[in-house]
């Protein structure tokens, strides 16, 4: 007789896409773009370059809550960029996209 397997549902942590959704969303319903951003030059470049009405360009990488983790070469991009004067933020979670939105 076969036997009956038991789904346990587990406690999972939000996927980044989860949060890269929220983040779309939320910059479409401010009337601004959310553009996928990739470098085809460089390794490390953020996820989305988020581009708002009369405000400058922001650059914004994308981790999945508490297990995300930012790589070496992401590391030192984000650092190239802010050292030309850019701003470069790393969201971990839907707070960290209210808190994003509070700043700007």
């Amino acid at each position: 007789m076969a036997r009956k397997r038991r789904t346990v549902k587990k406690q999972t942590n939000p996927l980044e896409e989860t949060v890269e959704q929220f983040l779309l969303k939320n910059v479409e319903a401010a009337g601004g773009m959310c553009i996928k951003f990739k470098d085809p030059a460089r390794r490390g470049a953020p996820d989305r370059l988020v581009l708002m009405p009369g405000r400058p360009a922001l650059f914004v990488e994308l981790k999945r809550p508490r297990i995300g983790r930012l790589a070496a070469h992401q590391i030192r991009y984000h650092r190239d960029l802010r050292a030309i004067g850019q701003r470069v933020w790393v969201l971990w979670s839907k707070e960290d996209v209210y808190e994003f939105f509070a700043k700007i």
